[in-house]
């Protein structure tokens, strides 16, 4: 993780990289329900590298409680990230229809969602001054 502060504007910035981040996993659930799997794997897979990547920017301009709290909610997402990468190679051969909204994928994708909308609220409006 870098350990530079981000500017109040680079910081501000970086919320709304996260901000558009968080409307492409949104966008994966319309698209897991019309059971594209490949591309919803293949776009989480990007949004991942996205998410880690921000998030971790995010996350060294904050101290203390801020970046402990960060830091974990930022693992909750990759994590469920990781899984929806996973579980988009599997569901293609499975071959089972599902309803919208209620296949593996989709509910992993909405799981990721709120983990990912958890770390975003969590986020301070401002970064801690560098010290």
């Amino acid at each position: 993780m870098e350990t530079s502060f981000l500017s109040p504007t680079e910081y501000s910035q970086a919320l709304g990289e996260l901000d558009d981040l968080r409307t492409e996993l949104r966008t994966l659930g319309r698209i897991a329900d019309e059971g594209k799997a490949g591309e919803v794997g293949a776009r989480a897979a990007n949004a991942r590298a996205a998410i880690r990547q921000t998030g971790a920017r995010v996350i060294a301009s904050l101290v203390g409680d801020d970046r402990l709290d960060g830091s974990s909610r930022l693992n909750a997402v990759i994590s469920a990230l990781d899984d929806i990468d996973k579980e988009s190679l599997r569901e293609p051969s499975q071959g089972t229809a599902q309803a919208a909204g209620f296949a593996p994928l989709r509910l992993m994708l909405d799981g990721a969602s709120a983990r990912f909308d958890a770390f975003r609220s969590s986020l301070p409006s401002e970064p801690a001054e560098d010290l």
